[in-house]
């Protein structure tokens, strides 16, 4: 290459710099989108592979993260996670993190999202791996439309700032995570490797859905590893996705409000050579967010059916089989919606007609013990 082509492409580079830089003074959202494009990392292991535990968690896969050297705070993997986030609480202001600017935080549900603020400067720190100088939003916990109480259960989101570098082996059996510097282990004969695509910072698969004997179909569906929901799919996104006659109502919360869905199951659906049958499905009412031209999403409801590697830099996931494959897909009948909240479970919801309304439970009700047990064991 001759020295006007390498200086040609300083330029350009500087130039990108440049417009990044003028995007994040003029344009806090624009700018936050692109202000870790450029940032390091540090590997400060001899092997090839750092492992982190996972904590157990019903909902969510969790995982401890240092930021600027303090922790461990608990965090939730999640590919949906188009920026690293935490949850400003009590917790995390011992931080001290000063804001940059504001920022317009929306996502799933009816309303309008909330306000967050942006943060320079912060090192991630993921086992012996540093994520260095990350740009982050912190969105203060009691303005989120799904909290309760003081103290949230997690400290924070991190999703793409760390897929986009690293392979990540997460292996549920174990209850292990594994970053891996370069490449990971080889899909196996009983793996299934699917390619995926990418939109707004957010993963993206096919697969194959039988909505009636009738009537299959091939749907582009998000991978949300951090909805502990199995699939969701919007009606009218394609001619075939139709609202069942017979379903039962239930809702969950977004970063924007309440999500509105009818759930029904449907004959099965088909990853790869993988085909599992009788998912529950939620088809959404209102608040569902339809950005990336998708069909649907597919959560951790399936996902944790598998051990799983996302391999963001081959663009595919590994899906490796697991006992829990066999399990039937299930979906609470008590009819009511529970948080927790401190050492009780809060009654955020009760559906009309359901059992729970039926023996008095109210909405605002606080379960304190289940057949003698305490309810937060």
């Amino acid at each position: 290459m001759t020295l006007r082509k390498v200086t040609t492409w300083a330029a350009i580079a500087l130039l990108i710099l440049a417009i990044i830089g003028w995007l994040m003074f003029r344009n806090t959202s624009i700018g936050a989108y692109f202000a870790n494009t450029f940032s390091s990392s540090d590997w400060q292991a001899d092997a090839n592979h750092i492992e982190v535990s996972i904590s157990p968690d019903d909902t969510h896969i969790v995982i401890p993260v240092y930021l600027n050297g303090e922790g461990p705070f608990r965090f939730v993997l999640d590919t949906g996670a188009p920026m690293t986030a935490i949850f400003g609480s009590s917790r995390t202001a011992t931080l001290n993190l000063e804001a940059a600017g504001d920022i317009a935080v929306g996502g799933a549900g009816s309303g309008n999202g909330i306000t967050g603020s942006i943060v320079n400067n912060v090192d991630i720190g993921i086992g012996t791996l540093k994520l260095n100088q990350q740009t982050l939003i912190v969105m203060p916990w009691k303005l989120l439309p799904f909290a309760v109480g003081d103290t949230p259960q997690y400290d924070g989101v991190i999703g793409f700032d760390l897929f986009k570098r690293y392979p990540v082996e997460i292996d549920l059996t174990n209850h292990l995570m594994r970053i891996h510097e370069d490449l990971p282990p080889a899909a196996g004969e009983s793996d299934t490797v699917l390619p995926i695509s990418f939109s707004g910072r957010k993963p993206y698969l096919t697969a194959t859905t039988t909505l009636t004997p009738d009537t299959t179909l091939q749907t582009k569906l998000q991978m949300d590893i951090g909805s502990n929901g199995t699939l969701s799919l919007l009606p009218g996104a394609l001619p075939e996705i139709k609202t069942p006659e017979s379903t039962i109502e239930r809702h969950g919360w977004g970063l924007s409000g309440r999500v509105t869905s009818q759930v029904a199951r449907i004959p099965s659906l088909t990853l790869g050579d993988i085909e599992l049958h009788n998912v529950i499905t939620a088809f959404s009412v209102s608040g569902a967010a339809t950005s990336g031209n998708r069909h649907g999403l597919i959560g951790l409801g399936v996902l944790e059916r598998f051990d799983l590697l996302i391999d963001y830099p081959a663009k595919r996931v590994v899906l490796s089989p697991t006992d829990r494959l066999k399990q039937p897909f299930e979906i609470d009948m008590a009819g009511m919606d529970l948080v927790p909240e401190n050492d009780q479970l809060l009654v955020r919801h009760v559906y009309p007609g359901s059992a729970a309304e039926n023996v008095g439970i109210q909405t605002d009700d606080r379960i304190v013990s289940i057949n003698g047990r305490p309810s937060n064991q």
